[in-house]
């Protein structure tokens, strides 16, 4: 009887074990664009919003045409662009042209999720990158958050001059996310803490195959930290309670190319969220963005 009983849980776990496995997949340069129209390439993105019924105005991507330095700015992860419009506006006022994009599966519905990968995530922002290329002399790319990995994968397997990371996804910091890959299949969603004021632009669930594409996304992402060969800058706040900040150090100590990290100390605030109101850091680290980019050869 002992015997069946253990054959029992090592049926289950390993049957546990390979539910929550799934390959890895390999991103790869963007197909090139650069020949399509600026209002097409617009257009693309545009239609692409709506076909996912995205509804408010600040959720959908927006170019904001200025100078030849290019910057693409990628929300994170349930977030949308509204998460990134204080940057975007910030960044076009100093002169530079940005392409604020919508990642897909964002800004919608969050069963939307559900049904992509993180490739779809990866693809999503080349609207906004060829844009850029077809009107600018160099792109900076930068994300938040989950959007810190589409920027670190955008300039690996395409042209970029730099990279700045706003509080990278390298690992999640809640220490049962080990789970979801077995959770989701027996629960589709889970509650996500949303201030009033701004559930119409982000999701106040987390879906969790989603959860699990990100998790599969950190993996893909943590080992290229060494491959990055362009000027990078960070920011990280040490008591974010999103991420992990031990392991966006660590990613960090692993680049070999010109870098800088800027870490904000204030433990207790726990805020994610660099661009948003609860950063007390964020007009300082705006201009500490501006002065970087307008160094970058």
């Amino acid at each position: 009887m002992k015997l069946f009983l253990v054959l029992i849980i090592c049926v289950v776990a390993a049957g546990l074990f390979f539910m929550g496995r799934t390959k890895l997949i390999t991103l790869k340069p963007f197909v090139n664009l650069k020949g399509v129209q600026n209002y097409e390439l617009e257009v693309l993105d545009y239609k692409r919003a709506e076909s996912e019924i995205v509804k408010e105005p600040e959720n959908y991507p927006k170019f904001y045409e200025g100078g030849k330095t290019g910057v693409l700015l990628i929300h994170g992860f349930t977030g949308a662009p509204y998460e990134l419009l204080p940057l975007a506006e910030y960044l076009h006022e100093a002169g530079f042209s940005v392409y604020l994009a919508r990642v897909a599966g964002h800004g919608s519905e969050p069963a939307n999720l559900n049904q992509l990968t993180y490739e779809d995530w990866y693809e999503s922002v080349k609207y906004g990158y060829f844009l850029l290329k077809n009107n600018c002399d160099k792109i900076i790319v930068a994300g938040q958050s989950m959007g810190g990995l589409v920027a670190v994968n955008t300039v690996l397997n395409n042209d970029a001059s730099g990279l700045i990371l706003l509080a990278p996804c390298i690992k999640i910091k809640n220490p049962l996310s080990f789970l979801v890959p077995y959770v989701k299949y027996f629960k589709k969603f889970d509650e996500k803490n949303v201030e009033a004021k701004e559930q119409k632009f982000f999701y106040t669930k987390y879906p969790m195959e989603g959860v699990h594409q990100l998790i599969m996304f950190t993996e893909y992402t943590n080992p290229l930290a060494d491959k990055i060969n362009i000027p990078v800058l960070m920011f990280q706040h040490m008591g974010d309670r999103v991420v992990s900040a031990e392991a966006s150090k660590e990613f960090f100590r692993r680049i070999k190319t010109d870098k800088k990290a800027v870490y904000f100390e204030n433990y207790q605030s726990g805020y994610h969220a660099l661009c948003g109101d609860n950063n007390p850091h964020r007009d300082s680290m705006f201009a500490e963005i501006k002065e970087w980019i307008d160094v970058i050869k």
